[in-house]
C-alpha cells in the first residue's frame, strides 16, 4: 500500500511540474512585454521632449541682422502665397488682410495677418499639411492651434513674430458671418488684455454682421495751378480729397472750395525724388525738401510749406523717392506733424519708403497709397480700368486708397464713373482711414 500510494503521489506530482513549467514561461513572456512596453513609452517621452526643446529654439547667441529677418520673410511671404493658392482658397475667401510694424533688438519688420474663411475643410487641412512640409527650417518655427472652429497658424522667425493665417470653417447650413463664439474667453493673466482670438472674432463679426460697403480714399493730387481743373473737380457728386501743392495761383483757392464742400485738404509735400526717375530737386516745386539741405534749413522750409495751404488736416508726398528713404529725415517731418495732429499718407513713390512704417513707430496717423491711377498722357481705357482695381483691392481689404491727377482724361473718367461706384463703394475722407 504504502508503495502504490507513492507510486500515484509521483504520477500525480508529473502532471503539476509540466503545467508550473508553461506558467513560469508564460510569466517571463508577461515579464520581458511589460519591461519591452516601458522601455519603448520612456524612450517616446523622450523623444517628445527633445522635440518640443527643439521647436523652441533660442536665437539668443545668434546676431541676426536686417536683411537676413527681410530676405526669410520675404521668402515666407511668396511661399504662403502659393500656399494658399494651392490649398484651393479663392479671393473672396480673404475677409481681413492687416500689415503692422514691428520693432525688437534694434530689427525693424512687417508683421502679416491674414484671415480666411471657407466652407470647406479639406482646404485647411491641405494648408496645416504644405506649411510645414514648405516653410520650416531651422530658422522659422511653426505654432499651429485649432480651438473649436478657428485654426491658427503662427510662424516666428528667429523667435521674431512674422506671421499669422487665421482660418474659419464655415458650415454652408449657417448664416454667414456667424460661428461658434464659445471659445472666446477672457484673458488669464488680465482681464484688460484680449486674447488673440477674441479680437479676431470680434473683428470678423464686425466685417460681417454689416452691410457697409468697401470704402474708398480718392485723393487728388497736384491740385492748385489751374482754376478750371479744380471748378471741374469740385462739380462731381462723390467725396474727393484735395493734395494742393503750397504757392501755386490757386493753391488758397482750392483749399478753401474744398473745405466749403467739407472734403478733406491735404498739403502735397515737395520731396526731392531720385535722379533715376527720371526727375530732379527742381521738378519738385518751389521749397521742395531736399537731402542735401541741412535740418535747420529743411525745418523752415517745412514750416512755410505747412503755411502755405490753409485748412490742412494732412500731408502727403509730392515726389520724394529719394527723400522718404531718408530714415532721419523723414522722422524730422513727422515730429512736426505729429505737433500740429496732422496724419501722414505715404504716396509710396518709392518701394522702400520708410514714410509710412516710420509714422506707425513714430503714433501718426497714416496710410499709404494703394494704387495710381494714372500718369501724364493716360488714356481714359486705361484709368477705367485702374479704378476697377482699385475698387476690387477695397473689396478684398475693407478699404483702398488711391492716387489720381488733374489731367483732363483723368476729371472726364472721374465724372463719368464715380456716381456711378456709389451704389458699390462709398468714397470717403482720408482723415476718416488713417489709424
Amino acid at each position: 500500500m504504502d508503495r502504490l500510494a507513492k507510486r500515484k503521489r509521483s504520477i500525480s506530482k508529473k502532471p503539476r511540474r509540466t503545467y508550473t513549467g508553461k506558467k513560469k514561461n508564460k510569466r517571463r513572456k508577461l515579464f520581458f512585454g511589460v519591461l519591452g512596453f516601458i522601455f519603448f513609452f520612456s524612450i517616446t517621452i523622450f523623444a517628445l521632449t527633445y522635440i518640443n526643446k527643439g521647436i523652441k529654439r533660442d536665437y539668443s547667441t545668434i546676431r541676426i541682422t536686417q536683411d537676413e529677418l527681410l530676405q526669410n520673410i520675404k521668402i515666407i511671404n511668396s511661399k504662403l502665397n502659393k500656399l494658399i493658392s494651392k490649398s484651393g482658397f479663392l479671393t473672396n475667401e480673404i475677409i481681413n488682410k492687416k500689415t503692422v510694424v514691428k520693432t525688437g533688438s534694434d530689427l525693424e519688420w512687417e508683421y502679416k495677418e491674414v484671415t480666411l474663411q471657407t466652407t470647406k475643410i479639406p482646404k485647411i487641412e491641405i494648408f496645416k499639411d504644405g506649411v510645414i512640409k514648405q516653410i520650416k527650417d531651422e530658422s522659422i518655427d511653426i505654432y499651429i492651434d485649432e480651438k473649436g472652429n478657428i485654426t491658427l497658424v503662427k510662424i516666428d522667425v528667429f523667435n521674431f513674430e512674422t506671421h499669422k493665417i487665421n482660418f474659419i470653417y464655415q458650415p454652408e447650413d449657417k448664416e454667414p458671418g456667424r460661428f461658434n463664439t464659445d471659445i472666446i474667453k477672457k484673458d488669464k493673466v488680465s482681464n484688460k488684455k484680449k486674447s488673440s482670438v477674441e479680437i479676431l472674432s470680434k473683428d470678423i463679426v464686425l466685417s460681417k454682421s454689416t452691410k457697409d460697403k468697401p470704402k474708398i480714399v480718392l485723393i487728388v493730387d497736384d491740385i492748385g495751378s489751374n482754376k478750371n481743373y479744380i471748378d471741374d473737380l469740385l462739380e462731381i457728386p462723390t467725396y474727393l480729397n484735395f493734395a494742393i501743392l503750397p504757392e501755386l495761383p490757386y493753391s488758397k483757392y482750392a483749399a478753401e472750395q474744398a473745405a466749403v464742400k467739407g472734403w478733406d485738404v491735404m498739403l502735397h509735400l515737395p520731396m526731392e525724388p531720385k535722379f533715376s526717375s527720371g526727375y530732379s530737386g527742381l521738378d519738385a516745386g518751389r521749397n521742395a525738401l531736399l537731402t542735401g539741405i541741412p535740418k535747420k534749413d529743411l525745418k523752415v522750409l517745412l514750416e512755410k510749406n505747412l503755411n502755405s495751404v490753409p485748412n490742412i488736416k494732412g500731408v502727403n508726398n509730392h515726389m520724394g523717392s529719394k527723400f522718404t528713404e531718408n530714415t532721419e529725415l523723414m522722422e524730422l517731418v513727422l515730429n512736426r506733424l505729429k505737433e500740429e495732429g496732422l496724419f501722414f499718407i505715404d504716396s509710396k513713390t518709392s518701394s522702400n519708403s520708410v514714410g509710412y512704417s516710420k509714422a506707425r513707430i513714430m503714433g501718426v496717423k497714416t496710410a499709404q497709397r494703394d494704387i495710381f491711377l494714372d500718369e501724364d498722357k493716360a488714356s481714359e481705357e486705361l484709368i477705367r480700368k485702374r479704378i476697377r482695381e482699385l475698387i476690387n483691392i477695397s473689396k478684398r481689404h475693407g478699404s483702398a486708397v488711391g492716387i489720381c491727377h488733374p489731367y483732363p482724361n483723368t476729371i472726364k473718367v472721374l465724372s463719368d464713373m464715380l456716381p456711378e461706384l456709389q451704389s458699390q463703394v462709398d468714397f470717403i475722407s482720408a482723415s476718416s482711414i488713417v489709424k
